[in-house]
């Protein structure tokens, strides 16, 4: 990148692990507008958290600044996922443990 370069719009999207809760950041970057949704993916269960960030009129100085995101990831959201899929493998096998001991004979 050249010297002096100026930049008339900067977004920033920072998407957070599943289940991150009581999110906050800083930087030092003048910023325009702060966004706080959820991104969803395949597999997700509650969705992800997302913050858009979005700075008008960025001059090349500002490229070396930091953006500190601090978040707080409970001990029960990493076994969410984990969980959701061993039940739903136990759900099938179940299912199809009970199919197997229908009785579907014509006669007796």
């Amino acid at each position: 990148m050249g010297e002096g370069v100026s930049y008339g719009k900067v977004e920033l999207q920072v998407i957070l692990p599943e289940g991150a809760k009581n999110v906050k950041f800083e930087t030092e970057v003048p910023l325009v507008r702060v966004e706080e949704t959820v991104h969803r993916t395949f597999m997700d269960t509650v969705g992800r958290t997302t913050l858009k960030l979005t700075a008008m009129n960025v001059a090349d100085e500002a490229r070396d600044k930091p953006l500190i995101v601090t978040y707080d990831y409970p001990f029960s959201a990493a076994f969410r996922k984990p969980l959701t899929i061993f039940l739903g493998i136990a759900a099938v096998f179940v299912t199809a443990w009970g199919l197997g001991r229908l009785d579907v004979s014509i006669g007796k």
